[in-house]
């Protein structure tokens, strides 16, 4: 015999939320359907470990993004100093800067494009 269904619940969301669940419900033809089959093969302690690595991971970003603007800060005064070399025409100064910061800000600009390569195909893995 067939169990009755008798416990009805409402759920808000916003109207984003709202589409996503109807696209994805529609593959079950009812909402109910695509909620019973959820509650069925939906398991918690995964997803809490996604949304876990998600906010940590963006919290290192974060980090690694407050201490590169540091270091920007850094470069920009060093920067600085060998304008104030050039302005005085000492050579050195446009020589130093082209053989040690140079260098290391390329290096830089590699590193943090590297970083944010790896963020968004981890991100992308705790979406899926």
């Amino acid at each position: 015999m067939k169990q009755k269904r008798l416990i009805r619940k409402e759920i808000l969301f916003t109207e984003q939320e709202f589409q996503l669940f109807a696209e994805k419900a529609q593959k079950f033809g009812t909402f109910s359907a695509y909620v019973r089959m959820a509650l069925l093969h939906f398991d918690g302690y995964v997803a809490k470990d996604r949304f876990d690595m998600e906010r940590e991971l963006g919290e290192a970003l974060d980090e690694f993004e407050y201490n590169f603007i540091k270091i920007g800060t850094n470069v920009n005064q060093i920067a600085h100093q060998v304008n104030s070399f050039a302005v005085k025409d000492v050579a050195p100064g446009k020589v130093f800067f082209d053989q040690n910061v140079v260098p290391l800000l390329t290096e830089l600009d590699s590193l943090y494009k590297d970083i944010l390569k790896t963020y968004r195909k981890i991100l992308f893995r705790t979406r899926k």
